[in-house]
C-alpha cells in the first residue's frame, strides 16, 4: 500500500512487515527518514539540518551534484558545447514537483518475451517527480512494490526538458540510505573458478567502490550486498538491508560512510568511459535495483530474495515447475563429438532417470577445437552426416528433452562469418584486434549483426527441435570499439536481452541457461528470461562449497546448476568420492558430467538411486525456504535446511570436507519445523531409518554420527563427509 500525507508531505510504503518513509522538506528536497519495521506515522520526520552541515547532506533520496558536493552524487550532468567555458558543469538541485501511484509500471530492459513469471497480479508504483527548470532536468523516481516478499524495485527516468542537449556523466538507477551508525558490508567477489566469495568488511570514512567494466556481470565483483551494524546480525537474526542489480552491462556500486557515521549505497551503471547525451525533449530510463529489509538476518534477507525471484522474475513454463535432471557430455567427450557416441550417452542417460540431455560444445560448423568455426551455427555434416535432428529425435523418443551449447556474441577468425563480415567485431581502428581464447566479440551494436544472429538462433531451434540452449560467453572485453560509440557498454547487454526475448516469444517451450566462462552472468536482469545459470566452471565439491554458499546469498538454488562431475576434477585435479560429488550437486538443479559409457553396472545404480532420490526432494530443493544453519565446526563445513512453507516436508544437507583429529561433533540443531510434528528421516539408500519430533529436531537436533555413519577408530569422522536427508511429517 501507498499512501500521501498531504498535511506533513509524507509517503509511506508500506509492505507485509516492513516500511519506506519519505518526506518533502521545507526547502522541497525529498529526504529519506526510514526504511525499517513498519509503521504508519505520518508526523513530521525531518528535521532542520544545522547550517553547518548542508554540505554534507546524506539523507537525500536521490542527490545530484548541485544539492551535494562533497559526498557522492546519484546524478551527474554537464552541458555540451558550453559556450560559457567556465561553467561546463550542470548543478541541478532537484525539487519535488508531483507524484503519482501508477497501477503497475515496468523498468528499462523488462522481458518482452511473454512468458509471465509465476505470479502476475499488478503491483503499485509510485511515481515522484523531481525537476529543476533553470537546468532543464526532471528525474522521476519509481518505487514497485511487492508486498509480500518485503521487496521494492526501484529504477529513475532523466528528461531533458530545457532547449540545449546535455550530457549524463553518471547516473544510478537508486541510493539507499541507511540509519546512521557504524555499518558492516558483506559482498561477493571472486575470478575464474572462484565466483561468489563471500567478503566481509566493516566500513570506514571514503567511498568503496566495485565495477565491472564489460559486458557482462562479471566474476571479479557482484551486483549485490547485505548491510548491517559490525555484530548486531547473524544468519537468524539482526536487521539487514540488501540490495541487487536487475541489470548485467557494466554496473557500479559506490557505498560512501562518512565521519558523521551517514552511509549511502549507489547502484548504476559503471562510472568508466560513460557517457550518455540527451537532446531537448529526449529521456532516459534505467533498469531496476532490487532492494529490501529483514529483520530475520542474512538468511532472512536471502529468503525474501529467493522467494521473489522465483515467484517474479523466472519464466514460468505451464507443467515445468522443476528444473529438469540434466546430462552435459562436455567433460566426457569434449571436442570429439559424433552422433553415435551422443545417442549412445543418451540411451544411458535416460536409463539413469536423466531428464534433459544437451551437447555442448563442437557439433557446428568446422569447430573441431576452440581455435575455428565459433559464428557458424550450421550442423557439422562430419559430426552427424544424417543431421542433427536425428539426434534431437531420439533423445525425445527415449522421454528426455534436448539441449544444445551456443555463444552466439563470439566469433573465431577462422569462420565462414568471420571471413564475410570481418568488421561486424569489435575493434579500435588502425590496431590489432586482441584474441581470447582464440575469439573476437561481434558487435550487437550493429542492427545487421543482431538480425544475422536471430536469423540463426531461430532456425536452429526451429529445425532441430531445439528445447534447451546453455547461452555461453567466454571471454571478456578488450577494444571495445563500436558503431554505437561509449553506448556500447549498455547497447550489447540490450541486444542479448533481446535476443533471449525475441528466441522466447517465437518459441515458448525454449529454456535457456545462461553462463559466461563459469559464473560471469549471473544478475536478476539476465534470469528474468533464463531459467537457470552456471555458477563455475569449477565443478570440485570441495570448492564448490564456498561457490555455492556464496550464490545462495542472493539467488535461489531453483536457478543455480550443479553437476556430478569427473574426478579427478578436470579443473583442479583432486579426486573425491561420487557420493561427496552427488550430495553436493542435490543441492540445486541436479545435472551429471561423467562418461557414462564408462559406468560400471555399480557406479550407474549408485547414480541411478542418487537420482530417484533427487526426484523426490527436488520441489523442496527449487521451491523451499533455504537455511544456512551454523554447524558449530570449523569452515567449510556447509549445512543447508530448505523447508517446505506448510512444515511438513524439508531436506537437510551436510557437508564436512574435513575434520580434524580430536574434532567434536555435537548434534546439529534444525529450525522452521513444526515442533508439534514427527518426521520421518529418510537418506538415499536408507528410507525412514528413524523418526523424531519437530521440538525435539530443533532443540536436541540430530547427530552427525549414528549407527551407519560411524566415526574411524581415532574417534574421528571420516572426511569428506556428505549426508542428504529428507524428513515428512508423518499424517
Amino acid at each position: 500500500m501507498i499512501t500521501y500525507s498531504a498535511a506533513h508531505r509524507t509517503f509511506i510504503l508500506s509492505l507485509n512487515r516492513s516500511s519506506y518513509v519519505l518526506q518533502i522538506d521545507d526547502a522541497g528536497r525529498l529526504r529519506h527518514v526510514h526504511h525499517g519495521v513498519q509503521t504508519t506515522a505520518t508526523a513530521p520526520w525531518v528535521e532542520p539540518t544545522p547550517p553547518n552541515l548542508e554540505y554534507d547532506l546524506t539523507d537525500l533520496e536521490f542527490p545530484a551534484r548541485g544539492d551535494v558536493v562533497y559526498t557522492e552524487a546519484a546524478l551527474r550532468i554537464s552541458a555540451v558545447d558550453a559556450a560559457d567555458a567556465t561553467a561546463p558543469f550542470l548543478s541541478p538541485q532537484l525539487r519535488y514537483e508531483d507524484h503519482e501511484v501508477l497501477p503497475e509500471a515496468a523498468p528499462a530492459l523488462a522481458p518482452t518475451h511473454g512468458v509471465a513469471p509465476r505470479e502476475t497480479t499488478p503491483r503499485p508504483t509510485l511515481r515522484i517527480r523531481l525537476a529543476d527548470s533553470t537546468v532543464g532536468v526532471t528525474v522521476d523516481l519509481f518505487y514497485r512494490i511487492t508486498a509480500e516478499h518485503d521487496v521494492l524495485e526501484r529504477w529513475v527516468q532523466v528528461h531533458n526538458i530545457g532547449p540545449h542537449p546535455f550530457r549524463i556523466d553518471h547516473l544510478a538507477f537508486a541510493s539507499l540510505c541507511l540509519p546512521p551508525g557504524p555499518c558492516e558490508l558483506r559482498s561477493l567477489h571472486g575470478t575464474w573458478s572462484r565466483e561468489t566469495q563471500l567478503h566481509t568488511q566493516r566500513l570506514g570514512p571514503g567511498v568503496l567502490s566495485w565495477e565491472e567494466r564489460g559486458l557482462n556481470t562479471g566474476w571479479r565483483h557482484h551486483p549485490a550486498c547485505q548491510l548491517h551494524r559490525p555484530g548486531a546480525a547473524s544468519e537468524t537474526q539482526g536487521e539487514v538491508y540488501f540490495a541487487t542489480l536487475a541489470y548485467g552491462g557494466a554496473w557500479s556500486m559506490r557505498c560512501e560512510h562518512t565521519l558523521l557515521g551517514a552511509t549511502h549505497l549507489h547502484l548504476g551503471y559503471a562510472t568508466e568511459s560513460f557517457a550518455l547525451t540527451l537532446a531537448p525533449g529526449a529521456s532516459h530510463l534505467t533498469p531496476a535495483v532490487v532492494s529490501g529489509w529483514s529483520n530475520e538476518g542474512w538468511g532472512g534477507a536471502s529468503r525474501q530474495l529467493h522467494g521473489f525471484t522465483r515467484d517474479r522474475i523466472l519464466p514460468a513454463l505451464p507443467g515445468e515447475p522443476w528444473r529438469p535432471v540434466l546430462y552435459n557430455g562436455w567433460e566426457a567427450t569434449y571436442f570429439d563429438v559424433a552422433a553415435e557416441s551422443q545417442i549412445a550417452l543418451a540411451r544411458r542417460a535416460a536409463d539413469l532417470g536423466v531428464e534433459l540431455f544437451c551437447i555442448d560444445d563442437g557439433w557446428f560448423g568446422a569447430r573441431r577445437s576452440d581455435r575455428a568455426g565459433l559464428g557458424d551455427w550450421q550442423v557439422s555434416p562430419d559430426c552427424f552426416p544424417d543431421g542433427l535432428r536425428v539426434v534431437a529425435d531420439e533423445v525425445h523418443r527415449l522421454g528426455m528433452n534436448f539441449g544444445l551449447w551456443v555463444e552466439p556474441e563470439m566469433v573465431n577468425r577462422d569462420s565462414d562469418l568471420f571471413r564475410q563480415h570481418p568488421d561486424w567485431v569489435l575493434h579500435v581502428p588502425h590496431r590489432a584486434s586482441r584474441e581470447i581464447r582464440h575469439q573476437l566479440i561481434l558487435d550487437l551494436a550493429r542492427p545487421d549483426v543482431r538480425e544475422h544472429l536471430a536469423a540463426q538462433l531461430h532456425a536452429l531451434v526451429a529445425e532441430h527441435s531445439i528445447d534447451f540452449l546453455k547461452w555461453d560467453m567466454n571471454r571478456y572485453v578488450t577494444e571495445p570499439g563500436s558503431v554505437a560509440g561509449r553506448a556500447i557498454w549498455r547497447e550489447h547487454i540490450a541486444a542479448v536481452y533481446a535476443l533471449m526475448d525475441g528466441l522466447r516469444a517465437a518459441h515458448p517451450h525454449l529454456t535457456i541457461e545462461a553462463c559466461s566462462a563459469g559464473g560471469g552472468r549471473v544478475d536478476l536482469g539476465v534470469l528474468s528470461r533464463t531459467d537457470q545459470t552456471w555458477p563455475s566452471d569449477n565443478t570440485d565439491p570441495i570448492d564448490r562449497l564456498a561457490i555455492q554458499d556464496g550464490y545462495s546469498l542472493f539467488y535461489p538454488t531453483r536457478t543455480m546448476s550443479s553437476w556430478v562431475a569427473p574426478s579427478p576434477n578436470h579443473t583442479t585435479g583432486r579426486d573425491t568420492s561420487r557420493s561427496l560429488r552427488l550430495h553436493l550437486a542435490m543441492r540445486g538443479v541436479l545435472g551429471l558430467a561423467e562418461n557414462l559409457n564408462e559406468l560400471s553396472a555399480a557406479e550407474a545404480d549408485q547414480l541411478r538411486t542418487g537420482i530417484a532420490f533427487y526426484k523426490r526432494i527436488r520441489p523442496i530443493v527449487q521451491g523451499g525456504d533455504l537455511h544456512r544453519l551454523d554447524a558449530g565446526l570449523m569452515e567449510p563445513a556447509s549445512v543447508w535446511l530448505t523447508t517446505h512453507a506448510d512444515q511438513t516436508t524439508a531436506v537437510l544437507s551436510l557437508i564436512l570436507p574435513y575434520a580434524p583429529p580430536g574434532t567434536v561433533l555435537p548434534p546439529l540443531r534444525l529450525r522452521a519445523l513444526n515442533p508439534d510434528l514427527t518426521y520421518t528421516l529418510s537418506e538415499i539408500d536408507r528410507p525412514d531409518f528413524t523418526t523424531a519430533s519437530g521440538a525435539a529436531l530443533m532443540t536436541r537436533g540430530i547427530p552427525w554420527v549414528d549407527t551407519v555413519h560411524q566415526p574411524n577408530s581415532n574417534g574421528t569422522l571420516p572426511t569428506p563427509h556428505a549426508r542428504t536427508i529428507l524428513l515428512q511429517a508423518v499424517s
